[in-house]
């Protein structure tokens, strides 16, 4: 039997955190070392809201761009989470082709808050991407 070795890298690309708004992650990936398809992985802690009457949701997806800038910003295909509504830890993943039409050289994750104002959510992502040459 042989020994194979992967070249895997776990990459965050959102740290864990508090979400009480919409807005970019605080992590941005470059792409160009990698290769193949990509798993992303989401963690949610759930979501919280102090006003019982609102039903908040999170929503996470994935958006590329050319420069680290995202002046360019366009959302990935398939790059979408399932919403996050309630108070149950979850977790959520996606793979992604780095070679597909819609994926430019950065990548970062873009969170909708909605339905409340103070609604938290917690939420991570990490990739694991496949190195060049393996």
């Amino acid at each position: 039997m042989q020994n194979v070795t992967i070249g895997t890298i776990h990459k965050p690309i959102t740290k864990s955190a508090a979400v009480t708004a919409t807005g970019a992650g605080s992590a941005v990936v470059d792409l160009q070392d990698y290769q193949g398809i990509a798993s992303i992985i989401l963690n949610s802690g759930g979501i919280d809201d102090t006003d019982t009457s609102a039903s908040p949701t999170c929503t996470v997806k994935l958006q590329t761009a050319t420069d680290t800038a995202f002046s360019t910003a366009v959302d990935v295909t398939g790059g979408g989470f399932t919403a996050i509504s309630t108070t149950a830890a979850s977790s959520q993943e996606l793979a992604i082709d780095l070679a597909g039409s819609t994926v430019n050289r950065y990548l970062r994750t873009y969170a909708t808050v909605a339905s409340e104002a103070n609604a938290t959510a917690y939420v991570g992502v990490v990739g694991l991407f496949c190195e060049r040459g393996w």
